[in-house]
């Protein structure tokens, strides 16, 4: 299978929706959520193929124009840094836990995406769960995309495989209440989009895209399960430390009864 750029922008509202907001000189911030292995990664590669082809005219590589984030810490760090490129932030909930994370995530991803609407960046956010974002945050993106997994089976009811499809909408903004949770927002189905089995895909530069996210990926995930391995043992020794000191006062006052 070979992916028509030209044709996949002239048919599918949704991309005919950032194409128009990019062309008015407006940023375009997508979240995607799903379980693990939903297909997320994928399905943001595809989009973030087809707009360096279809929008930006850009060669195809992660060394130009993107940067791939796993860390809040990272993303914060370079705010000041961030123009006239694609940013990637892949499964940013596992780092930190969900209080910590939304406190120093949530204040981040608002203060760029409102002070920089005018730099026509896109925003790839991942997360397993849109309660990773808050409430007040949620206004600020332009598009909710949902993964799901299909399950197929053949005619005698054996489970043969799964399909991908992503549910997209337009998160749209409204000044009005619109029901007791969702004062600020809401949705507008604009797409379903049918990833595809990337061993079926024939265009040569998505495959080598698709190949240096992966090994980006895998490194930096590497690299924070290492990070947990430490802080683990970190954790484990301060409260062995701990657990010493409460038993050598313990002795201590043993001995003074005596």
């Amino acid at each position: 299978m070979i992916i028509d750029v030209k044709k996949q922008f002239e048919e599918n509202p949704f991309l005919r929706a950032i194409k128009q907001r990019y062309e008015n000189g407006e940023q375009n911030v997508f979240l995607t959520v799903g379980d693990t292995n939903s297909g997320k990664t994928v399905f943001n590669i595809m989009l973030y193929w087809l707009i360096k082809k279809g929008i930006l005219k850009q060669d195809i590589s992660l060394k130009k124009n993107c940067k791939m984030y796993f860390s809040v810490s990272d993303f914060a760090r370079d705010i000041s840094k961030i123009e006239n490129e694609i940013i990637f932030y892949d499964e940013a909930g596992t780092e930190l836990d969900i209080g910590e994370w939304n406190n120093l995530f949530n204040k981040t991803l608002r203060h760029i995406l409102q002070t920089q609407r005018v730099k026509r960046n896109f925003y790839f956010i991942l997360v397993p769960h849109k309660r990773f974002i808050t409430n007040v945050t949620m206004p600020l993106f332009n598009y909710f995309n949902v993964i799901n997994k299909i399950p197929q089976f053949d005619n005698t009811g054996k489970n043969i495989g799964q399909s991908r499809e992503a549910h997209l909408y337009k998160i749209k903004t409204t000044h009005f209440k619109m029901s007791g949770f969702e004062d600020y927002f809401y949705y507008k189905k604009l797409a379903i989009f049918y990833i595809n089995d990337i061993l079926k895909i024939e265009n040569k530069d998505f495959k080598e895209l698709y190949k240096q996210f992966h090994k980006v990926e895998l490194e930096k995930k590497q690299m924070l399960a290492e990070e947990i391995e430490d802080e683990t043992k970190l954790y484990l020794m301060r409260q062995e430390t701990k657990k010493l000191k409460i038993e050598q006062a313990y002795n201590k006052l043993k001995e003074k009864e005596k």
